[in-house]
């Protein structure tokens, strides 16, 4: 007389109080799907690390369309309103560095630098791409750069968390005071280079000139408005009036 096997083992399973589930169909996937898989279920920034080159900025120009750039933020800017002939807006500015210290400084307007504000943070490392680069404008570049980048909304930018990376916090350039010419103006140089010469007063007044040229150059033709007893600095120039009241004071120490 035949068995009933799979009814004597449910009626012993529910007997003992055991719940059994039906068996799954195993599907079996090609190694394409298998990988395909695995990279859907990849954060963002590992995938675009998997599926994209990064390049170096010192590979990049206006000319290329399409690239990644893995770099960290190693300064960022306040938010700023500006209001010209074409209407009011907001920018703000962040300064990049890849894995071998090249520096580029990024800007972003409006619904860009609504968008990507929050997002960067000092010290983190990101994944970069769509967005533009174009000839710097030397007299506002903040780093040793031929080009500057462009965010726009549809850029990409993701943190790359949970990865290895050696992209450096900082990088410092030393110049001679004797070769500062490219890089400074003709009243900056004049007070550098009279430093080891010229009594330690001059130097003081010189010094304290070139601040104030700096600072009203910058309300005049780079600050956004604001009261006439107020200027909003950015990073850059935050710590310059500091830096030029304490060498007054230590000149009138000495």
């Amino acid at each position: 007389m035949p068995m009933d096997v799979d009814g004597e083992t449910k009626s012993e399973a529910a007997t003992a109080g055991i719940v059994l589930k039906p068996k799954q169909e195993v599907v079996a996937k090609s190694t394409a799907q298998i990988v395909n898989d695995q990279r859907t279920n990849m954060p963002p920034s590992t995938r675009m690390a998997i599926t994209r080159r990064v390049h170096p900025f010192v590979s990049l120009n206006p000319y290329q369309g399409n690239w990644t750039i893995k770099v960290r933020v190693t300064s960022k800017g306040n938010m700023r309103t500006y209001k010209n002939a074409r209407g009011e807006g907001c920018v703000f500015n962040v300064e990049l560095t890849d894995e071998d210290g090249t520096q580029i400084q990024a800007t972003m307007f409006n619904d860009a630098a609504r968008k990507f504000f929050d997002k960067f943070h000092m010290g983190k490392v990101y994944y970069i791409s769509k967005g533009t680069l174009k000839d710097a404008n030397k007299q506002f570049k903040t780093v040793q750069n031929d080009y500057e980048m462009t965010l726009i909304e549809n850029s990409e930018v993701e943190e790359a968390s949970n990865e290895p990376t050696f992209i450096p916090k900082t990088k410092f350039s030393f110049t001679p005071i004797d070769e500062l010419g490219p890089y400074i103006n003709g009243r900056e140089l004049v007070a550098a280079s009279e430093i080891p010469s010229a009594p330690l007063v001059q130097v003081r007044d010189q010094a304290t000139n070139v601040c104030i040229n700096i600072l009203y150059s910058y309300r005049i033709f780079c600050a956004t408005v604001s009261s006439s007893g107020q200027l909003i600095l950015p990073e850059a120039l935050k710590l310059l009036p500091l830096y030029t009241l304490g060498r007054r004071s230590l000149c009138s120490l000495a």
